[in-house]
């Protein structure tokens, strides 16, 4: 039990963690079923692992970091077992709405120049396939796409 302890702690301390990925961590190192609420309760009365603090720590690292866009972000946290009205606070407080039009128009200018194609529709619709890949909705997408640049 100790020893699954320090094994935690040294997860939990390396990077934020989510209640699913400890989950998953304790199921890696064999440990007992009846001990997972136990150890898990105490891991977020010690702080270690904070649902709140996981999602804002998620939400700006692959938004600001790797351009994602909210599609990709709330889809990939709920798979994390994430509660979707902690995943809505946290994007409303984190995610400017003009903010995020220009995220996918720097993450689009930036696609934009390796894309290859014989003609602008082409071209264009490549690009609209990267950024719904990305996670942005066809909505911003249009928007981003109709903009000079892209023309």
């Amino acid at each position: 039990m100790k020893d699954a302890w320090n094994i935690l702690l040294r997860y939990c301390s390396y990077q934020e963690r989510c209640k699913s990925e400890v989950i998953k961590k304790m199921q890696q190192i064999e440990l007992p079923q009846n001990e997972f609420e136990k150890l898990l309760s105490k891991l977020e009365e010690a702080n270690f692992v904070n649902e709140k603090r996981y999602t804002k720590s998620f939400v700006n690292g692959r938004y600001k970091n790797k351009g994602w866009g909210l599609i990709k972000i709330k889809r990939t946290l709920l798979q994390k077992g994430i509660d979707a009205n902690l995943i809505e606070q946290v994007i409303s407080e984190e995610i400017e709405t003009e903010d995020y039009t220009q995220k996918a128009q720097t993450v689009a200018v930036k696609k934009w120049k390796s894309i290859k194609g014989k003609t602008l529709l082409e071209r264009q619709a490549k690009l609209k396939m990267f950024l719904m890949r990305k996670g942005f909705e066809f909505s911003t997408i249009q928007e981003v796409i109709q903009s000079d640049i892209f023309r």
